[in-house]
């Protein structure tokens, strides 16, 4: 016969049986809801891969087709890296440079002038184009993000720039240059956009009025012992999102975007490109490089 003791005893053994029982339950769940978190960074980071392979693609695309646009010269010499100079210039030398080229004059309205955000084929009247530079100069131009500058009989240059002016195409006495200049000579708010640490500028003719920074603390890599790699990943979008958040509130909606692409899309604003913080500030915002043909 049990003692009244013994049952007390086997209650509680059972009630201990019970709260480990519990305990184990609790850290299945956790260990489900770790796998899960890693799933679901798993997920987006393949995601991530994905789409950083889709981008090279496009960008092997369009080197393969500019590679074929320059062996389209038939009889003529196509275009390679011997046939042009190219370098990155400053803001004030390219105002020098578009001083002279506005001065430029030709009594045979001969001076082509050519705005390609994008593709030339984005251009109203591309054979008008093509019918009046030869093969050589068109596949120098073959390209997207520039202001091509060409005198038929002496030369020709490419201004490589952000793609803040309009597709078109021109045949005159002078060059066209009031688009660039004109963008130069605005104020103009830029944002330079990283995760954590985002510039703010108002800018004119390359003189910064107003500067702000919006700073957050952003997790970069995992510490030992700390988070699971879901909670991390979490944590640091979560940083990441309150970052974006700030900028969006300091920003106006026709504020130029340079920077990190995927934070720059998620903002009002205008998405100009990547930003090189290797270079000048004021240069890197403008983005300027010239590339000059050595032969017609």
């Amino acid at each position: 016969m049990d003692l009244p003791w013994s049952k007390k005893e086997k209650i509680e053994e059972l009630e201990e049986e019970i709260r480990e029982l519990n305990q184990d339950i609790e850290g299945l769940k956790e260990e489900k809801d770790s796998f899960k978190q890693r799933f679901e960074a798993e997920k987006e980071r393949r995601s991530e891969l994905s789409r950083k392979k889709q981008e090279a693609e496009k960008e092997l695309k369009e080197l393969k087709k500019r590679r074929e646009r320059s062996r389209e010269s038939g009889s003529e010499k196509s275009v390679d890296d011997k046939d042009f100079s190219s370098n990155d210039i400053s803001l004030e030398k390219t105002k020098r440079v578009l001083k002279k080229l506005g001065g430029y004059e030709s009594p045979e309205k001969d001076l082509i002038t050519v705005q390609a955000p994008e593709s030339l084929q984005k251009l109203a009247d591309t054979q008008g184009l093509k019918n009046s530079i030869s093969k050589t100069q068109y596949n120098f131009i073959s390209d997207e993000g520039f202001i091509a500058f060409i005198d038929p009989d002496l030369m020709q240059i490419k201004l490589k720039s952000r793609p803040f002016f309009k597709p078109k195409w021109s045949r005159d006495s002078s060059f066209d240059v009031s688009a660039i200049k004109r963008f130069i000579s605005e104020e103009k708010q830029w944002a330079v956009v990283s995760a954590g640490d985002t510039k703010i500028l108002k800018e004119k003719n390359g003189e910064i009025i107003e500067r702000e920074e919006v700073t957050n603390r952003i997790e970069r890599k995992q510490k030992k012992g700390g988070f699971s790699q879901g909670r991390f990943e979490r944590k640091r979008q979560e940083q990441i999102d309150e970052h974006v958040d700030r900028v969006e509130e300091k920003i106006s909606d026709d504020a130029l975007l340079v920077g990190e692409e995927r934070l720059c899309k998620r903002l009002s604003g205008e998405f100009l490109g990547g930003f090189d913080s290797s270079r000048n500030l004021i240069d890197a915002l403008y983005g300027f490089r010239m590339e000059k043909m050595k032969e017609v």
